[in-house]
């Protein structure tokens, strides 16, 4: 699975610092502060920031730089993406639950069915996964990693990558689901058992999630 120029650098081992960089400037560019959900992402992220972000000064001097570089790289990569998130109406948190909706009743019409059986709408937990971008899901190791990954993308990583692996993330849990009602997937989805996960877990993950991009992205009939 691909990674992004940080991730092959020599300094790759860092990258806790990178990204803990990028969450930083996000925080302080306060963007739209309009958004309560906005308000949520930056609590979310500050609390990694208050963890993390002192390593950045006991690195030397020269490589505070080469750090300050690729943050600032990889908030635009972030920010190009999730523009219209945080603006009147949400558009793009709309237009990524619907595919995810979308793309779910494709490739596994029995969990979709399941869903409308019990009258779980999308809505109900996406809006979470799709504002903060798992954050809130899986712990920080595996953030690193997957974050690198939609970095890597070169159209859209968060904004058409990770529908990708939310389909993923719903299908690895649907045993789970399928055997449970309308609130027990509420809660469920809220609080999935990822707690421990680490790189290993969400390398299969990603890899679907790829494998499912190239057949959708590249054959856009199938998403008409």
């Amino acid at each position: 699975m691909r990674r992004s120029r940080i991730g092959v650098r020599h300094y790759g081992k860092h990258l806790h610092c990178i990204m803990c960089a990028v969450l930083y400037l996000l925080v302080e560019s306060w963007l739209l502060l309009s958004s309560f959900i906005y308000f949520e992402f930056l609590r979310v992220v500050s609390i990694w920031i208050a963890l993390d972000l002192f390593n950045l000064v006991l690195l030397f001097p020269n490589f505070q730089a080469k750090v300050e570089a690729d943050a600032y790289w990889c908030l635009t990569k972030l920010l190009d993406n999730i523009q219209d998130h945080y603006t009147f109406g949400q558009p793009g948190l709309q237009r990524m639950t619907l595919r995810l909706q979308d793309l779910v009743n494709r490739l596994d019409a029995e969990l979709h069915a399941h869903f409308q059986e019990q009258g779980v709408m999308f809505q109900f937990f996406t809006t979470r996964w799709m504002n903060c971008f798992l954050l809130r899901e899986l712990p920080l190791r595996s953030i690193l990693r997957l974050w690198d990954t939609y970095i890597a993308e070169e159209h859209g990583g968060f904004e058409n990558f990770h529908v990708y692996v939310c389909v993923v993330l719903l299908k690895t849990f649907k045993d789970h689901v399928m055997k449970m009602e309308f609130q027990d997937i509420i809660l469920f989805m809220q609080n999935l058992p990822t707690t421990e996960w680490g790189e290993e877990e969400v390398e299969p993950i990603l890899s679907q999630a790829y494998i499912l991009s190239t057949l959708f992205e590249n054959s856009p009939s199938h998403l008409s």
